[in-house]
């Protein structure tokens, strides 16, 4: 069993490493100067919001930390990339370029940003959600 003060110690240490992964990967894409809001909410998955232009990340990722850190680390380090180039998307314009407009090629773009910034493929990155989850009994 998790104790508060183990939840509220990966809380803090999900927080800055979440804030960490942003500032790297503003310092490796051009065009953009500085890393998007975000916060953690009542989302499954994380998902970047362009009305707020806010990146939501789970409440459930506090859990998944506490119960096992290094794959936590390695999921956020995709999901957030992902989420992370939508918000590119957005900062260079690119979701109102008719082709990127389609709601799959944005996808698809992103997902391969993602594994350019993060180093971990859309597989690796699901397949450890996946396996979070189930451990944490979700």
């Amino acid at each position: 069993m998790i104790t508060v003060v183990e939840l509220e110690m990966a809380k803090v240490e999900a927080t800055e490493y979440i804030n960490g992964l942003l500032e790297a990967y503003v310092a490796r894409t051009l065009d953009v100067e500085i890393p998007p809001s975000w916060d953690f909410g009542p989302v499954w998955p994380p998902m970047y919001y362009p009305s707020i232009k806010k990146i939501l990340i789970p409440e459930t990722v506090v859990v998944l930390w506490a119960i096992d850190k290094y794959k936590a680390e390695r999921a956020l380090r995709w999901a957030v990339g992902h989420e992370f180039y939508h918000y590119v998307q957005e900062v260079r314009g690119e979701r109102g370029v008719p082709i990127l407009s389609f709601p799959r090629i944005a996808q698809r773009v992103a997902e391969k940003q993602a594994v350019r910034l993060s180093g971990i493929t859309t597989v690796e990155g699901e397949r450890l959600w996946r396996e979070l989850l189930w451990e944490a009994g979700f």
